[in-house]
């Protein structure tokens, strides 16, 4: 994964022009410390979770999408493999619970208020100020809507690669169609459970990805703001490169991604202004 990393297009674009880079290790470790967390069963892990998701949302509201995902992955998990809900449940009350003692306590001793911030700039974005201007709610027609939305999910994609792209949704073609064999209840064999798990991975990222972008929480440049969504991209999109290949026993196939992909990189660095 770490190769695909390296040439993803907004990845080597942006990251040495905006601060979105910065805020993206805090997302993506508190991604790492949570499944991290799941996995050794582990309340410290759970508790720095959550204060990475704190010092996430100090930087950047798009850390509300974290905390959306990780519900609906416990809400996946509850349906299809209840017998591991009880270790998500708790990591996420833990998780869950850190972060609002995070801000709790910085309210009671600085008087920060979050949801304030949060409220204050939906409406700077709305509305504009002396040094932004206003984008609009993103309901005043439907059609300005409708385009919106789409446009959201096209330039975060567009930016990831149309390679990465096309082999995350053969992935996700090839999860969907094990959706039947995953609902054995709390009774999984290891590998049932670790499909399963693959399955939530997958599906709960696309459900909430799909609402946020229907939302018009974000009208403009997804592909820097979303920068700290790419694994779960390219995660499933490095599983599936590494199916390929043990079936094929040949690298071609990861070779001509990273070729194309670095191709589309110089491409997008030649006409698109990345500078702010």
């Amino acid at each position: 994964m770490l190769a695909l990393y390296l040439v993803t297009p907004n990845i080597v674009l942006l990251t040495a022009t905006c601060m979105d880079a910065f805020y993206a290790v805090f997302l993506i470790s508190s991604i790492y410390f949570y499944f991290l967390a799941l996995k050794k069963r582990s309340v410290i892990l759970a508790i720095l979770t959550g204060v990475s998701l704190a010092v996430s949302m100090f930087l950047t509201f798009a850390t509300t999408f974290l905390g959306i995902y990780f519900i609906a992955l416990a809400g996946l998990t509850y349906l299809n493999n209840t017998k591991a809900f009880r270790n998500h449940f708790t990591t996420l009350c833990v998780s869950g619970g850190t972060f609002v003692l995070v801000y709790l306590l910085m309210y009671l001793t600085t008087g920060y208020n979050a949801i304030a911030c949060l409220k204050g700039a939906i409406y700077i974005d709305k509305h504009g100020s002396v040094h932004h201007g206003g984008l609009g709610t993103g309901y005043e027609t439907m059609s300005r809507y409708l385009f919106i939305s789409a446009t959201n999910l096209f330039a975060f994609f567009s930016c990831l690669g149309a390679i990465t792209v096309t082999l995350w949704i053969r992935e996700l073609i090839s999860t969907i169609r094990t959706i039947p064999p995953l609902k054995t209840g709390g009774n999984q064999t290891e590998d049932q459970e670790s499909a399963t798990g693959s399955f939530n991975f997958l599906l709960a990222y696309v459900a909430v990805l799909i609402l946020i972008a229907a939302s018009t929480l974000y009208t403009a440049e997804t592909e820097r703001i979303w920068m700290f969504m790419a694994p779960f991209i390219l995660i499933p999109t490095a599983a599936h490169l590494k199916k390929h290949i043990d079936q094929q026993n040949s690298h071609q196939i990861f070779y001509v991604t990273i070729t194309l992909l670095f191709a589309q990189t110089v491409v997008f660095e030649i006409f698109l202004n990345t500078l702010w």
